[in-house]
């Protein structure tokens, strides 16, 4: 029986050692050549607190730079590119001031915005330069954020305040407004349903709308009311020329009194926002009748 164990296991043996001869060998990894091509690595160190001063237009007032640096390098790892970036920030500070000052004093003092636009639009900042030495060679790449003088700044502040404040009073005004006008219409809506008025012409709102206007808003309120004052006494004055003007008619003719009267009443009902003629296109007329 062992020497049975023994032959079954070396035929075994045989026959696993067989198939494992014939099985392929696994891929090896691919491996990149010590002389081959490195990525490019980019590296943005912190922002300092730094600005650059340079002249605007009229050189009365200056604009503020602050620059940002991007290096990169495709011959070195990123502690190192972060090593040598900081041994040329201050040449490329050095250039960018040199290669921006034209620009800058081609704008105004408060146009902060389109100087930076133009700034950064800038080929030579767009590409880059580059730093070599025996390490290698680096890129720069700047970019740079543009703001007012803080002498401007501080003289332009008032005024923008006031300027916002108007923009957000103006806006403010124009929905108040709009709710005060929604509301107004809606309680003339209600009146003349409760007063079963059968439509709402110029006579009839010019009467509701003060009334309207106390259930709408206080300051609407009060403008209407002396509105409607003013239209009283306006209507008053009419009535008091009309009544000399009957007292007087003796001493001119009827012509001319009629003529007077009918241009007092014109100039009445234009100052009340009514067509003086609109008796002529009521349909009640006799001509409408026919």
């Amino acid at each position: 029986m062992t020497q049975y164990l023994t032959f079954g296991a070396r035929v075994r043996r045989a026959w696993d050692t067989f198939w494992e001869s014939r099985r392929p060998d696994p891929p090896v990894p691919e491996q990149r050549r010590p002389d081959g091509p490195r990525d490019t690595l980019e590296y943005e160190p912190p922002t300092g607190s730094e600005v650059l001063v340079v002249a605007s237009r009229g050189d009365v007032f200056d604009l503020h730079l602050i620059p940002y640096f991007q290096w990169s390098s495709a011959e070195m790892d990123l502690d190192m590119l972060a090593a040598r970036s900081g041994r040329y920030v201050e040449p490329a500070r050095g250039r960018l001031l040199r290669e921006v000052w034209r620009t800058t004093r081609a704008h105004g003092p408060n146009d902060a915005a389109a100087a930076e636009k133009a700034i950064n639009n800038l080929q030579v900042l767009r590409d880059g330069w580059c730093y070599t030495d025996d390490e290698g060679m680096i890129r720069c790449r700047p970019t740079v954020r543009v703001t007012l003088d803080p002498r401007l700044r501080e003289h332009t502040l008032p005024f923008e305040l006031d300027r916002l404040r108007l923009d957000a009073h103006h806006r403010y005004g124009l929905v108040h407004a709009g709710y005060v006008e929604e509301r107004a219409q809606r309680w003339l809506k209600v009146i003349k349903s409760i007063e079963s008025i059968e439509e709402l012409g110029v006579l009839e709102r010019q009467f509701l709308a003060p009334f309207a206007a106390m259930l709408t808003d206080k300051d609407f309120a009060s403008t209407m009311t002396q509105l409607a004052n003013v239209r009283n006494a306006r209507t008053n004055d009419l009535a008091g020329v009309l009544r000399q003007a009957g007292k007087n008619h003796e001493s001119v003719g009827l012509f001319e009194f009629a003529r007077a009267y009918d241009k007092a009443v014109e100039a009445f009902s234009r100052q009340m926002g009514l067509d003086p003629y609109h008796w002529m296109h009521d349909g009640t007329t006799v001509g409408g009748a026919e």
